[in-house]
């Protein structure tokens, strides 16, 4: 799997044309990254609301299934 194609390096920067399948993370990442600035999680304490308003914003970015999925932890552990 390649990011893109045709590099290029102008100033110091590598550019390349993008796969097809980076179109809905560009398209879709400034208004993510805006709601994820709106819920100033600089600031302390972290309410509950944004905990789960955070969850909402991880929700819609991951939109899929998890490339490297793994059951959750309690049922991996170790038994007798």
């Amino acid at each position: 799997m390649s990011l893109g194609y045709n590099p290029q390096i102008k100033a110091g920067k590598l550019y390349l044309e993008t796969m097809d399948y980076f179109v809905p993370i560009k398209n879709g990442a400034p208004a993510l990254q805006l709601a994820y600035q709106r819920l100033e999680l600089g600031k302390k304490p972290v309410t509950k609301a944004q905990t789960e308003a955070l969850a909402s914003i991880r929700a819609q970015w991951r939109r899929g299934r998890d490339s490297n999925s793994r059951k959750a932890c309690a049922l991996t552990s170790f038994q007798d």
